[in-house]
């Protein structure tokens, strides 16, 4: 319970500055729109309040040009590949659940990027043996509070438009859940309409399941939450007051001597280290 009001209340405070920084000046109302936010109870309703709060109104031309005119963006030099050390998602340690030679985060010198946690084939077969024990449960009570962590106004019943969505907003892709897989499509569609699993539950062979980011990003100097100077990594869209969504941290010299990236999210205490 913790967890969850944590990883909303950073929700609600993302909405919030994201008013602020968008939409002040204009005819939205802030004062009550951000008091509403944090009235909020869930992450839909978060949503709805936001939304329906700047329906027909333009962001601030001001801000936006301001945005526009700080972008000064500069990549690294060359390619750099760096391998997962830790990898931490709401507050719990995952390190062992993914496969770390394959895990890695890489920068191009181009401006793009690419972020790949893949499950170690020992948890795919424990997970099925996991699928077949749930298959009496009510699946969605299950899955969708992580669901609402992880991908605030999502739903575990259409699986299919949360990767599509996912996809299309944030260039997050799910390796290895293909609609189209007959398999797959079974398990997607009894889920969709039932709220549960099919009785028999059969995965592709060798199946294998990656969350892969993909996506430009900018090195900019700014300071991290303590004040200190720091080369950060903005993916997505940059601006002064921190709104992207990912942020990375790059050092010369980590604790062990080498070059080390981390990556944070603070809605849903994200924290995942790299060595080069």
């Amino acid at each position: 319970m913790a967890e969850h009001e944590y990883a909303i209340n950073n929700y609600k405070e993302l909405r919030c500055r994201q008013l602020g920084n968008l939409y002040s000046g204009t005819s939205v109302n802030i004062r009550k729109t951000k008091l509403a936010i944090k009235s909020a109870k869930t992450y839909n309703k978060i949503n709805e309040i936001y939304f329906d709060a700047i329906e027909g109104v333009l962001p601030n031309a001001e801000k936006i040009q301001t945005i526009e005119k700080s972008k000064n963006e500069t990549y690294m030099q060359e390619k750099m590949e760096f391998a997962a050390t830790d990898i931490t998602v709401l507050g719990r340690e995952f390190t062992w659940i993914f496969d770390m030679e394959t895990t890695k985060a890489i920068l191009n010198p181009d401006g793009t990027f690419e972020i790949r946690l893949e499950v170690r084939d020992s948890i795919m077969e424990l997970l099925i043996t996991l699928l077949e024990g749930l298959t009496y449960v009510d699946f969605l009570d299950f899955l969708q509070p992580y669901i609402d962590e992880l991908f605030p106004g999502e739903s575990a019943l259409d699986i299919v438009k949360t990767i599509r969505r996912l996809k299309n907003d944030i260039g997050l892709t799910i390796e290895g859940v293909n609609p189209e897989n007959k398999l797959i499509k079974k398990i997607l569609d009894t889920l969709k309409e039932t709220g549960e699993l099919p009785e028999e539950i059969k995965l592709p062979k060798n199946m294998k399941l990656a969350a892969v980011l993909r996506g430009r990003y900018s090195v900019h100097d700014d300071e991290s939450e303590n004040g200190e100077g720091r080369k950060a990594i903005y993916v997505g869209n940059y601006t002064p007051n921190g709104d992207t969504f990912l942020i990375l941290t790059y050092y010369e010299n980590n604790e062990n001597n080498k070059e080390g990236l981390r990556i944070k999210n603070e809605m849903i205490n994200l924290d995942l280290y790299f060595e080069k």
